[in-house]
């Protein structure tokens, strides 16, 4: 009895199963035979494509913005709206704009033709978005300029930049409209922070956007470094030079204390050497008045990476001789 029933199942099972995949493909046939019907009929739609332009008049440059996109409302089937929609996103639209350049404007749906010529001309075009183009021209320009890095940066208080900031490339060619172009006098780079730097940094970083549609750069970005060394405070003492005394006068201390901060890589130049041939003080006379009895000291030479300078003292006696 148990192996009758058995059996009974696995027959209604088998049967269910079977009708099963019958039923799917009654309904997939269906839904084939929908879509190519749907499909064969004509529809309308829009399709947003991008816009190259192509053969610019040389010597000439376009001064304005020009639409990226333009929006194309077309009738075709429903075939060929899909071979267009999966085809089209990486393929733009061109303009000659040689052929606008006595007009300066390009009114979009007189040229619906060579828009579905592009297209294959099997879609009908009905109407163009914008309608119209404006091609705005001026003598082109050329200059090389150099590049300027723009933001803060911020250094450690132990330590500092060694030398300067250096950028490569240094100056770019710029191309565009002689109106803007030829009042520009710097290209900058996009906005650079930096805080509490404690070491070497670089790497790159954009160019700054221009300032006028059809301004162009040769390179989008440069690369920068920012030579960063830890500085050390030291002392020494330098020979005073009196100038400017309209008669002889005698300085009671010949020579002045200097306090200062410096790289730690350049102690050994700064000790290897006489500090009168690095650091030049001076008693400067024509800033003394009458009745003063000290004259300041100021120092008036020092190597380029030497920062926080301190003299001490700052004023020194003095006695005129034979007065």
């Amino acid at each position: 009895m148990n192996s009758i029933k058995q059996k009974i199942r696995k027959r209604l099972r088998f049967l269910f199963t079977r009708n099963t995949y019958i039923f799917l493909l009654c309904v997939f046939i269906a839904m084939v035979f929908w879509l190519l019907t749907k499909l064969s009929k004509e529809y309308s739609t829009e399709l947003e494509l991008r816009v190259e332009y192509v053969n610019i008049p040389e010597q000439k440059v376009l001064r304005n913005k020009l639409p990226e996109k333009l929006t194309l409302t077309v009738k075709g089937s429903g075939w060929e709206l899909l071979r267009q929609q999966l085809k089209l996103s990486s393929r733009p639209l061109h303009i000659d704009v040689h052929d606008f350049a006595k007009s300066g404007r390009m009114l979009t749906n007189n040229y619906r033709n060579l828009f579905e010529s592009q297209l294959g001309d099997r879609l009908e075009i009905v109407r163009v978005s914008p309608s119209e183009i404006r091609f705005s021209f001026e003598k082109k320009s050329s200059r090389i300029l150099p590049v300027k890095l723009n933001g803060t940066i911020g250094i450690d208080p132990q330590y500092g930049i060694d030398g300067e900031i250096r950028i490569e490339p240094d100056s770019i060619l710029v191309t565009g409209p002689a109106s803007v172009v030829d009042t520009m006098t710097a290209v900058r780079t996009e906005a650079l922070h930096f805080e509490q730097l404690n070491k070497t940094k670089e790497g790159s970083i954009a160019l700054a956007d221009p300032p006028l549609s059809g301004v162009s750069y040769e390179s989008g970005e440069v690369r920068y470094l920012i030579p960063v060394v830890q500085y050390t405070e030291t002392s020494l003492k330098v020979p005073v030079k009196i100038i400017n005394a309209d008669k002889e006068a005698l300085l009671l201390t010949k020579e002045a204390e200097l306090s200062f901060q410096l790289p730690l890589g350049k102690i050994d130049e700064i000790k290897g050497r006489e500090a009168s041939e690095l650091f030049s003080v001076v008693a400067d006379f024509s800033l003394v008045q009458a009745g003063d009895s000290t004259v300041p000291l100021i120092p008036v030479s020092a190597p380029p990476y030497i920062r926080n300078l301190k003299i001490k003292p700052g004023r020194e006696a003095f006695l005129y001789i034979n007065p």
